[in-house]
């Protein structure tokens, strides 16, 4: 240290001061972290636990996310719990809707489940065996009394009987092959019943003579929680003659069933 000029007289008029930065540790109370202390991006240098605590996401405060049930992260969009995750499972929750835009593609590499119309109720039936002896002049209720497919017990082969149980639009069908023998029916008819009455049915009418035909008929119904359908059968001859045959073999050419289209 050096002076420009003499110091002046008397004792204690010189001090000397020495100014350095302090070295140590600053702890910073959290209510003064606030929002708007942080800026910019947020860099951890490690992991960021919220510890199932929900992260908020937008503005107002009513998108987030929320981990906390464990192993289940809970997404939260406008005030409503909308989707779920939990281990290898995606749930979209009542009330939501997954919305594939236009120009947009879905594959699938694994299995689908519930998509797209299942089609049942649903049943198939045949004879057992052949059928012998048709009144002349009536209806008769085709007896398909052996089932080929049954979804749930839905058609019943002791009153040969199609109940789908549930609500929706059907398609049925029937057909038959009748042998005729040497009687030359003037006319056929197969038909549909639905609750014990004529729903729907197919006619033909013969002037040549003839030992075999075949008749078959399709239908489309809406149908509630109770309705049920039959099949039946009409020949008609000049003579009188019940001598006919319905054929059953394994070609299914007797052939009841029916399935749902739709629920709606």
């Amino acid at each position: 240290m050096s002076f420009t000029g003499a110091p002046p007289s008397g004792t204690n008029n010189i001090y000397v001061v020495h100014q350095a930065k302090s070295v140590g540790t600053i702890d910073v109370p959290d209510s003064s972290v606030n929002s708007n202390k942080l800026t910019g991006n947020l860099v951890t240098p490690g992991t960021l636990d919220v510890n199932g605590q929900e992260l908020i996401l937008d503005a107002d405060a009513d998108t987030s996310i929320t981990a906390d049930t464990d192993d289940q992260i809970d997404v939260k969009i406008a005030g409503a719990d909308d989707f779920k995750f939990t281990a290898n499972n995606f749930n979209i929750l009542s009330g939501s809707t997954l919305t594939v835009d236009s120009g947009a593609t879905i594959t699938n590499s694994g299995t689908a489940n519930g998509f797209g119309e299942s089609n049942i109720p649903a049943f198939a039936a045949v004879y057992s065996s052949a059928g012998s002896g048709l009144a002349n002049g009536t209806y008769v209720k085709l007896s398909f009394d052996s089932e080929l497919y049954d979804s749930g017990s839905v058609y019943d082969t002791s009153n040969y009987r199609f109940t789908p149980g549930v609500a929706g639009k059907y398609f049925i069908h029937a057909r038959t092959l009748i042998s005729a023998a040497s009687t030359s029916p003037n006319q056929g008819r197969i038909a549909i019943y639905k609750n014990g009455s004529l729903f729907n049915f197919w006619r033909w009418t013969n002037t040549a003579s003839i030992s075999d035909f075949s008749m078959q008929i399709s239908a489309f119904d809406t149908a509630n929680t109770t309705d049920y359908y039959e099949a039946y059968i009409y020949q008609n001859n000049t003579g009188g003659s019940t001598s006919f045959s319905i054929n059953s073999d394994p070609s299914q050419t007797s052939l009841f069933m029916g399935y749902r289209i739709t629920s709606s």
